[in-house]
């Protein structure tokens, strides 16, 4: 299972709040994490996704092409990370 992450700067976290405030999308699929041990502010999306499903593929290229038409001109680093799940025996795993 794949995640979109955003790290925003820590200049242009106050601008990027907003903006990402004022996009109902964006602001319904992806949440704050809050501030990283870079100073950066952290968001993720919502939702876990499956790159084999054509619709969570189509809805990764949506949000991803959001943050670029919203957060334009801000510096930020947008990615679709692995998502970690801790396992029924405790330990950390990746989903395959």
């Amino acid at each position: 299972m794949k995640y979109i992450k955003l790290v925003v700067s820590k200049i242009d976290s106050k601008e990027a709040t907003r903006r990402i405030n004022t996009n109902t999308f964006l602001k319904g699929n992806i949440d704050c994490e809050g501030v990283n041990a870079n100073n950066q502010l952290e968001w993720v999306s919502c939702d876990s996704f499956d790159i084999t499903e054509q619709s969570d593929r189509d809805n990764i290229e949506k949000i991803e092409s959001e943050i670029v038409t919203t957060l334009g001109g801000l510096q930020y680093e947008s990615s679709v990370e692995e998502e970690l799940f801790v396992d029924p025996m405790g330990s950390l795993a990746q989903y395959l």
